[in-house]
This record gives C-alpha cells, sequence and structure tokens, in this order.
C-alpha cells in the first residue's frame, strides 16, 4: 500500500513541538508538553491496536486504560517520544485509510 501523505495539520504540529521544551507547561491543566505529547502517542496507538485485528477480521481487544497506555510513552526521553509520535501517526493514518477505503 502506498504511503498515506501526511496532511497539513498533523505536519504543522509535529514541527512545532519539535520546538517545545519537554517541560513547558500546556493548556491542559498540571500537565507538561512531553505528558501531552505522550498522551497522543498512546491514543494512536490504542487505535493502531484496534484497527489492526479489526482489518484482519480478528477480535479487536478491549480499550485500555490512559494510565495503562499512557505510562509507557511518558516513561521514554523526548526525543525518543517525539520520533515515536511521528511513527505513531503514520501507522494510524495507514490503517484509517485503509478502513475508510474497504468502506
Amino acid at each position: 500500500m502506498p504511503t498515506i501523505p501526511r496532511s497539513e495539520e498533523a505536519t504543522a504540529f509535529l514541527a512545532t513541538v519539535q520546538d517545545i521544551p519537554s517541560n513547558a507547561v500546556s493548556a491542559c491543566r498540571g500537565w507538561t508538553a512531553h505528558e501531552v505529547i505522550a498522551h497522543l502517542a498512546a491514543g494512536a496507538a490504542e487505535i493502531s491496536r484496534h484497527l489492526d485485528p479489526y482489518l484482519q477480521g480478528d477480535p479487536v481487544p478491549a480499550t485500555q486504560s490512559f494510565e495503562a497506555r499512557d505510562t509507557p510513552f511518558r516513561v521514554l526521553d523526548h526525543d525518543a517520544l517525539l520520533r515515536r509520535l511521528d511513527a505513531e501517526e503514520r501507522k494510524v493514518s495507514k490503517l484509517v485509510d485503509e478502513v475508510l477505503t474497504r468502506w
């Protein structure tokens, strides 16, 4: 399957977060920029975790709690987290496109 072009919004967002210090205060009360980015990467990974089996015709697993899915991402160093966000966004975009193509 061809690579899905990244949306302008995703491109702009990913470029912007590259320049934000990990400990910057976010608009999400009590969360740093690192924690928000971890939450977004974990959310994308969770969606992929559901779409992969769905596309294979297999049972879709139960949704994990925020704590269970965010924690592995929060412990990453910030550069690794940014790379992971990029990878998770690419993966979920490809899977969503595949689901929509099948409709």
